[in-house]
């Protein structure tokens, strides 16, 4: 802001001395001229805010912010307005932070690669899905097969289409709820609302917590059960809140964690419910290795 302010005002300066002389005779149609010239100059300029996330802007150019002009006591004049995409921005550098890097450019269904018939039926799902229109979708199972990128491709185009989107990376985002919710005021209903009330909600890796000593997964916690279950269950009385959810969980396994919540899954993502069935093979992480 304190940048955008400064290049204003440099324009400011130069766009006094140009127009002085032409305006002397009528200084209200002086000063109007020069805010519909600040705000034509600021919203020319090119911002570097793709740099940093690949994600381009046509309305701001990549700054955040554009200029508009306002009337205030009969005068126009120029104010910064934050740019919506700020939001889209925001939804992205979560998504980072928690490990998915280049969003835009590499989670596509352009580039899912697809070299077996469970493969092109999960991409095909999925551009149906989105064609759709309302619904929810949700893939589990086996750990690399592509859960993740199918999910992440479905939320980026509609993060795209301008839809407000959130992201929760489960292993992150619950315990963090869990924390807050034993916190005093409105912090946990302010953090949970965010979650429960955007139009388009993926949870990533539903119910993964960790493993135990022996190596196994840990089950989830009835604290976890009963967070997935105030968000899932306001989500799936509104039908216009779109839900896609990944878990290394098969439906199976998590109707047998909470069969209300499996039980909901279940129903309101149909047809797009796939259990991916535990197979190295289709481990693209361990292409190339033996699998004996």
């Amino acid at each position: 802001m304190e940048q955008a302010s400064a290049t204003l005002t440099q324009l400011l300066q130069r766009m006094q001395q140009q127009s002085a002389m032409a305006f002397t005779s009528d200084p209200k149609a002086a000063r109007q001229e020069l805010e519909r010239r600040k705000a034509e100059c600021y919203n020319r300029e090119e911002g570097t805010l793709n740099q940093q996330d690949n994600y381009n802007c046509p309305l701001c150019r990549n700054r955040g912010k554009t200029v508009e002009l306002v009337t205030e006591d009969g005068e126009e004049k120029a104010k910064f307005f934050e740019c919506r995409c700020m939001n889209v921005r925001s939804t992205i550098a979560r998504m980072q932070r928690s490990g998915r890097q280049d969003v835009i450019s590499k989670y596509t269904l352009d580039s899912f690669l697809v070299e077996n018939d469970f493969q092109r039926t999960l991409k095909e799902a999925a551009q149906g899905y989105l064609k759709a229109g309302t619904g929810w979708f949700f893939i589990g199972g086996q750990s690399g097969c592509g859960k993740s990128h199918i999910g992440t491709a479905i939320f980026r185009d509609l993060l795209l289409a301008g839809k407000t989107c959130r992201y929760m990376a489960w292993r992150e985002d619950a315990p963090r709820l869990k924390k807050l919710l034993h916190s005093e005021g409105d912090e946990y209903c302010a953090a949970v609302d965010q979650f429960k009330q955007a139009q388009v909600l993926y949870i990533d890796d539903l119910f993964k917590t960790g493993r135990e000593n022996g190596g196994r997964f840990q089950r989830p916690t009835v604290a976890d059960i009963n967070l997935a279950y105030e968000i899932l269950n306001y989500r799936a009385d509104r039908p216009k809140l779109r839900t896609i959810l990944s878990s290394e969980c098969l439906l199976e396994q998590l109707i047998e964690i909470d069969e209300a919540i499996g039980g909901r899954i279940a129903e309101l993502s149909a047809p797009y419910v796939f259990s991916i069935s535990p197979d190295r093979r289709k481990n693209y992480r361990l292409k190339g290795m033996s699998v004996l």
